[in-house]
């Protein structure tokens, strides 16, 4: 792609130049630049934009750039990694009806809310008239956790019956009516 080549570029140009921030050096010369951070001093050098308003901002904007093109190229990264998590990557089932089951489970819990809220008083206030209509298109309130768990207790009913039986078998080495040891 286009972009990660010229990415890739940026990148290398920042990594080669001069550490920053770049700070004027007047020792050296009106328009001398140079990181002051290190043992000794990196020079950027003359930094002659000319005179004016206009010149300042181009100078100001040349100044910033190191520090400004380090931080632009750790946010593009940040997004690099978000787009990668929701882009391109399609959900899995198990993910999907998760998902679904939250969004089922927050209508039921806001329309319990509701009713709640209705009830409180010593008179209390009629239900809303949108709940009933909610809990109707939403379905019976069937929590996925609540079905997991009847699914567990009825494997470990089966496995537990499956034990029951096997313990309860005969074996070849067994005394069995019928059979010649």
């Amino acid at each position: 792609m286009p972009n990660e080549k010229r990415l890739a570029e940026v990148r290398a140009r920042a990594a080669a130049a001069t550490k920053g921030p770049w700070e004027h050096c007047p020792n050296y010369g009106p328009q001398f630049y140079a990181y002051l951070g290190g043992s000794h001093l990196q020079g950027v050098g003359d930094l002659n934009f000319g005179v004016g308003d206009q010149a300042e901002a181009d100078l100001a904007f040349a100044l910033a750039a190191r520090d400004d093109v380090d931080w632009l190229l750790e946010r593009v990264a940040e997004l690099e990694a978000t787009l990668e998590r929701y882009v391109g990557r399609e959900p899995t089932v198990a993910e999907e009806m998760a998902y679904l089951n939250r969004c089922l489970n927050a209508v039921h819990d806001l329309c319990r809310e509701a009713e709640k809220q209705a009830t409180r008083w010593e008179h209390p206030l009629p239900v809303p008239e949108w709940v009933s209509a909610v809990r109707e298109a939403a379905g019976p309130e069937n929590r996925l956790e609540d079905e997991v768990a009847q699914l567990r207790k009825l494997l470990a009913d089966r496995d537990r019956e499956i034990a029951e039986l096997k313990a309860a078998e005969p074996t070849l080495d067994d005394d069995q009516p019928g059979v010649p040891a």
